[in-house]
């Protein structure tokens, strides 16, 4: 009797057996399944991250882009500084394009600040010379030809001082264009943690520029103070030449004598364009 209950519980016994066996691999299953889910939401919501970054820099780099040029039209910068900002911005869209940019940070100052190291370079390494040539020469230096070797050396001092101040302010106002847009309501991006992202690097940008500009004011203020004469005069030209434009679209100044003006205006932009 004992023998024939157990092997009537026996059947009985599977049935739970197989039916816990099912839930367990059915647990196991949805256990599974939800973790495979969940790795690839992480991974779409990575990878729409990555995208959302890619394309607040483009659009960064765009309008820096655009800025660089109104500053250009306006006078505040000069062509080749235009020319620099602009190669420096299509640079780093061809490294974006080759999926080679690294870190959030879009047109830092630091490389820009790293050539214009060397140019600080060479500034000290002319200024050696014309110490040399005085220090050997004395006053004999004051005369011709010595004069001209120094005052040719001072004046490519201070015209490759006058790029790189104007560099370090066309880079600075292009960004504080941007801080002014965002600030009016053009974001970067509608990701709230990629604008914050964007908004923070060129934050840095400006600090490293500031920090850089205010040096240069401290060791060589008379040269700022010129560079900032001769970035006055090229603005005060570019507007006369948009004023005399103006006056001859609305015929109260003749046409010969409004291109006589501009030719008179472009001869001086060009006695100081770099």
């Amino acid at each position: 009797q004992g023998q024939a209950g157990r092997r009537g519980r026996w059947p009985q016994w599977q049935k739970w057996q197989s039916l816990a066996d099912r839930i367990y691999a059915r647990a196991l299953a949805e256990s599974v399944l939800t973790g495979a889910v969940r790795g690839i939401r992480t991974e779409f919501h990575q990878q729409l991250y990555e995208k959302r970054v890619l394309d607040a820099k483009y659009h960064l780099l765009e309008r820096l882009k655009a800025n660089v040029w109104c500053l250009y039209e306006t006078g505040i910068i000069s062509g080749i500084t235009s020319s620099k900002l602009k190669k420096a911005v299509l640079d780093e869209l061809d490294e974006l394009d080759m999926n080679r940019h690294t870190g959030d940070g879009v047109l830092a100052f630091d490389p820009l600040h790293r050539r214009l190291a060397k140019t600080s370079s060479f500034h000290r390494m002319v200024m050696r010379w014309e110490d040399a040539i005085l220090s050997t020469w004395g006053e004999r230096a004051r005369a011709f030809p010595l004069s001209l070797i120094i005052s040719a050396i001072r004046r490519h001092t201070f015209v490759q001082f006058e790029r790189e101040y104007d560099l370090s302010i066309g880079y600075l106002l292009a960004h504080e264009h941007i801080l002014e847009e965002h600030d009016l309501g053009t974001r970067f991006s509608l990701d709230h943690a990629v604008d914050l992202s964007i908004l923070h690097s060129i934050g840095e940008s400006i600090s490293q520029v500031t920090r850089h500009i205010a040096l240069m004011r401290l060791n060589k203020p008379a040269a700022c103070a010129a560079a900032a004469t001769l970035k006055a005069t090229r603005m005060v030209l570019n507007k006369a030449e948009e004023l005399i434009s103006s006056i001859a679209r609305r015929g109260a100044l003749d046409e010969e004598e409004a291109e006589r003006l501009i030719k008179l205006i472009r001869s001086q932009e060009i006695s100081i364009r770099r």
